[in-house]
């Protein structure tokens, strides 16, 4: 039986599965590790826009953030996830060498901050779900009525030997955006997907079933979301189904 592999995503997104192409049987579901940053305790400083690309296994988020207040603010950030889905080593074949060897790199204009792992408190976690255990956190200051840009890079994992199934499916986790104070003003998503799971699709031999509403794909290649004036409440899904 013939082994391909494949990367198909979804949050910004490019998603990697193995798979062997005339297994149909059993399912797989996968989650990727990452989500849109959660705010640790109430403050002005609002989420107002985040763009999210993933692409050969690193997820690459943009999130500019302001600050409402007349007064200077110094906000923490999380980034949640579970023992399981926490994220691998970058590649070095697909990002920029000065983030090889890391897992989860936080900048500001071209600046790294510290970030450090935490377990993540009851509080915050009956806010986001019990299924979260830990999380990286990181300060972030602003001068009053300031925007900040805030770039996270970090790696997702896929399984290296499963069957291609139809049913397949994963999950990009957006929720815990609802969060922050007042809606998202501007939030995109991009998924490349990779070639060979792009000519199947131009193909017309698998289909995809992809949640929420309000999103193209673009070239056979690209599945694009773009939301105004949002507050999340359902995932971003995919599941793989052949014709």
């Amino acid at each position: 039986m013939k082994n391909n592999t494949w990367h198909y995503f979804v949050f910004m997104v490019v998603i990697m599965m193995a798979f062997k192409v005339n297994a149909l049987a059993g399912v797989y579901t996968g989650e990727i590790p990452g989500n849109t940053i959660i705010p640790i305790q109430e403050n002005h400083v609002r989420l107002i826009k985040e763009t999210i690309k993933i692409k050969d296994d690193v997820v690459n988020g943009l999130f500019t953030f302001k600050n409402t207040d007349e007064q200077e603010a110094t906000v923490q950030m999380g980034f949640p996830f579970t023992q399981d889905t926490e994220p691998p080593l970058i590649r070095k074949d697909v990002i920029e060498v000065e983030v090889i060897n890391k897992i989860f790199v936080v900048r500001i204009n071209g600046k790294e901050l510290e970030v450090s792992k935490k377990k993540i408190s009851e509080n915050i976690r009956s806010g986001i779900g019990s299924k979260y255990e830990y999380m990286y956190v990181w300060s972030v200051n602003f001068k009053p009525k300031e925007e900040k840009v805030v770039e996270c890079i970090y790696g997702i994992r896929w399984a290296t030997d499963i069957t291609y199934p139809s049913g397949s499916s994963f999950t990009f986790i957006t929720k815990p955006g609802a969060l922050w104070k007042n809606n998202i003003e501007q939030a995109e998503f991009y998924i490349k997907l990779d070639d060979y799971i792009s000519k199947l699709l131009r193909q017309k031999k698998i289909q995809l079933e992809i949640k929420p509403k309000g999103y193209k794909i673009i070239n056979y290649q690209t599945i694009k979301w773009h939301f105004i004036n949002w507050k999340p409440k359902e995932d971003i899904s995919i599941t793989v189904w052949e014709k």
